[in-house]
Formats: structure tokens, sequence, C-alpha cells
């Protein structure tokens, strides 16, 4: 299942990059930022990787180095760190006309239905003779055990989440963070701000699953009343206390106010 809007079994969603060589052609997008990407993708149990964007230099040859970050699993048995973090492969690659690079990095044959739960970041970065000149990292995740939710309450005047999980082990500990971004624009200003909200630290707390299952309640914070538009993502991430190793994620988003003219 792919990671949605309002969230609960999670699975593939942010980009990466494959193992052949490619180069961008005159203009796919407008130049932006260095985007890697990475799709654990259940219905063909693969995995693959692409790096876009960038600002550079047009017909600039690169190298593109796709390094495994970090990533871990949890099977019926087992748990741990994936067998392929550290591993790097690297493509060559020349920016097209508007300065950007469009390659694929490595790719992967991936039984999904071994795992209850999966993650890989992948860190990609573009090199010349001069050493990194930009760099990225993008995330996947395919979770069967977690759910997330957000919940928009105008009435209220108020974003609240929640959150459970099945299937756990009956003697863990375990830590969750929920972490969140909003975009949000302020009646009669001129553009939308988009990003963590800096006056609310991150929510951690800590749950002991029972027969398996445990639920908690994120955070609860109030809004002001002058939004014209506000949407708000909440990300969980569920370590394991003993180890801190990642068992577990989510992701739900919700819309609280759409006063936005119509175009």
């Amino acid at each position: 299942m792919v990671r949605r809007i309002t969230a609960t079994i999670v699975t593939a969603v942010v980009a990466l990059l494959t193992s052949s060589v490619l180069t961008t052609g005159p203009a796919a997008a407008a130049a932006g930022p260095l985007i890697a990407s990475i799709d654990c993708d259940a219905s063909i149990n693969r995995i693959s990787t692409k790096a876009t964007g960038g600002r550079f230099r047009s017909g600039y040859a690169f190298s593109v180095d796709f390094v495994v970050k970090q990533g871990s699993y949890v099977t019926s048995s087992a748990q741990g760190t994936i067998p392929a973090r550290g591993s790097r492969t690297t493509v060559a690659a020349v920016s097209g006309a508007d300065g950007t690079i469009s390659v694929d990095g490595y790719s992967r044959a991936w039984s999904a239905s071994d795992y209850d739960f999966y993650t890989e970041t992948v860190r990609v970065e573009v090199r010349d003779s001069s050493g990194i000149v930009a760099s990225a990292e993008g995330s996947c995740a395919r979770d069967l055990r977690t759910t997330t939710l957000i919940n928009c309450n105008p009435v209220t005047g108020e974003i609240s989440t929640t959150a459970s999980g099945t299937g756990f082990s009956r003697n863990a500990s375990l830590n969750l963070a929920y972490s969140y971004n909003r975009t949000w624009k302020y009646v009669g200003s001129p553009g939308y701000w988009s990003g963590p909200h800096s006056s609310t630290p991150p929510v951690t707390h800590t749950v002991r699953p029972v027969d398996g299952a445990w639920s908690d309640t994120g955070y609860v914070h109030s809004v002001p009343s002058n939004l014209e538009y506000l949407s708000e993502t909440v990300t969980l991430t569920v370590y394991d206390a003993n180890t801190s190793l990642v068992v577990g994620s989510g992701q739900a988003t919700c819309v609280y106010v759409d006063n936005r003219p119509v175009q």
C-alpha cells in the first residue's frame, strides 16, 4: 500500500535513483532543488531510486552517488538493520539545457511480503572535480502494523493526532516521536508559508503493547482564527526503546481551512 494523505498502513513513497546512465533533455521542469526519491513498490517487489532537479550549469558532467544511508526491517521472527546499509552506486550524468539532472540510481528486487515493516533512506550526492556540489535524501516505508490519524476540527479550533499498532512484541517498549509540517496563509497576507511549526517542539511518548497492541494520543494544539488556508501533515516514527531501531512509521494529512478564492 502507498502512503496516503489520511493515513494508515504506510508503504512506499519517496524518490531515489537506479543503476543506469542518463542525461537530461532540454527541460522537463523548471530548475529547483535537487530531489532524491525512492520507491518501495510492493506491487512489483522492487525498490528503485532516482535523482532529479538541481541548479547546475547546462551541459556539465557530474558523477552521482546513491548511498543507502540507513534502513530497518521487522519480520514475523526478527528485526534489524537492512543488509544494504552503506552500499554505494555511482552513476554518470550530464545536466540538461535547463541546468537540471534526471538520473536513475540503484534498483533491486525486494520481497515485500516478507516484512511487517520496512524502511530505507537513500542519500544522493552530486560531485564534480571540486567535490560534492549538491546533496539530498529520500525515504520510503511500508508498515502493515501502524495506523496514524490526524483530525482538523474547526469547530473546536484544534488539530489532534492519534496512533495505534497491532502485532508488536508483547514485551516491547516503544518510543513514539511525532513531528509535523504546516502549509498556511493568513487572511490578507501575500503568500504562503510552509515548514515545521517552530513554537511547538516534537512530541515523544513511550508505550508498552498489551498483547501486541498499543494506542496513543499524539498531540492536540490550538489553531489561530485568522487563517485563509491551513493544512498539516503529521509524521510518526516508532522506535524500539531498547535498541533505538525504527520499527514503525506513519503519516497523515488534513486540511483545517481552505477559503482561498476559486481561480
